[in-house]
């Protein structure tokens, strides 16, 4: 066969964050009936907060894929690699050539291969043997940077994006990326086990103290504060556009928070009396949540601009202050919710 596609056989996701999408459709195409927002809360990233000092987004990416990870064997599966470290430099010409194959009779199969590395997680969906091209879906981070008013603002960067890809491009990407796929390894763990292990670890996240240079939970949003009071007082502001740093971290919290809501309220019938109301209390401090980094999202200088012309995109001290005020009552809100949780937990 010169050329396959199962793209149409494999679900896309709705709004979600990498890799809470990817690794959603993977487990649909094996039949597991699990929803987005539930596992958005299973791996941990409906309450996720990291930032790096650096102020890019290797913070967000490197979590997202350590909490994937660490959530499928309790979902009972496991990944299965069928190639490491596969870029410039890694292998030669032969091991290369055996890896596509390889690739390509795992689509033959049915099975959507997992493009994970430092960038986050991908899907490969088809392949063209004779234009050594690959059908790729991810989601495209780097369309924060567009203008919000295309889509629902909560929603902005989080669009799925198809394309071919060169057989070349992939063998040669910088960083080296993996080819994997899902295997069966067992029982999953019943939902309430899944339930009470993913609120533990929320509680563990959002409380995360310590020094530099990651910031975790609410140390984060803390850190996140400073650096645009810092910046108000210096009268400077920089997009970087190349990190997409600021955007990208609000518009993944609006997200994550929306499906937080989403994950506590499907929780609620597993428990019963104060712990029940608990979690509704929760569900109801983090649909504020979600609507105060909204808010702030909105009050971001047009991404849209960071792309045409970054000097368009300066903030003033004032408005500056505003999104740290903002972020002071995101911080408020929150650090009630953990609470919340520790009540549950």
């Amino acid at each position: 066969m010169s050329a396959h596609n199962i793209s149409n056989k494999v679900p896309k996701y709705g709004p979600a964050i990498p890799p809470v999408g990817v690794l959603w459709s993977a487990l649909r195409t094996e039949g597991e009936a699990v929803e987005l927002g539930f596992l958005t809360g299973v791996t941990g990233a409906a309450f996720r907060t990291c930032v790096n000092e650096a102020m890019n987004d290797e913070a967000l990416l490197a979590e997202g894929n350590r909490f994937a990870e660490n959530a499928l064997p309790l979902l009972g599966y496991e990944i299965r690699f069928l190639a490491r470290g596969f870029g410039k430099g890694k292998v030669n010409a032969p091991e290369r050539e055996k890896i596509f194959t390889l690739l390509q009779v795992t689509l033959d199969g049915g099975t959507p291969v997992l493009l994970t590395g430092p960038f986050g997680w991908a899907l490969v969906l088809g392949y063209d043997k004779g234009n050594k091209q690959y059908w790729i879906r991810e989601a495209a981070p780097r369309n924060a940077v567009h203008d919000m008013a295309l889509s629902p603002p909560w929603q902005a960067g989080s669009e799925q994006e198809e394309r071919w890809e060169d057989e070349e491009t992939l063998a040669e990407m910088e960083g080296g990326l993996n080819l994997a796929v899902l295997r069966k390894r067992g029982q999953r763990l019943p939902d309430r086990g899944l339930a009470i292990n993913a609120l533990r670890h929320a509680v563990a996240h959002i409380s995360k103290k310590g020094p530099g240079p990651m910031h975790f939970g609410l140390n984060a949003i803390t850190f996140l504060r400073g650096q645009l009071l810092k910046e108000a007082e210096e009268s400077k502001w920089e997009a970087r556009v190349l990190g997409a740093d600021l955007p990208l971290q609000v518009i993944f919290a609006t997200l994550n928070r929306h499906k937080a809501v989403e994950f506590l309220k499907d929780l609620a019938p597993e428990f019963a009396g104060e712990k029940k109301s608990s979690l509704g209390e929760c569900a109801a401090a983090y649909a504020e949540a979600a609507q105060t980094w909204l808010t702030l999202q909105c009050s971001l200088p047009n991404p849209k601009a960071y792309e045409e012309k970054r000097e368009s995109a300066q903030a003033s001290p004032d408005s500056l202050r505003s999104m740290a005020e903002l972020l002071k009552q995101i911080f408020e809100i929150e650090e009630r919710a953990l609470h919340l949780l520790e009540g549950v937990v």
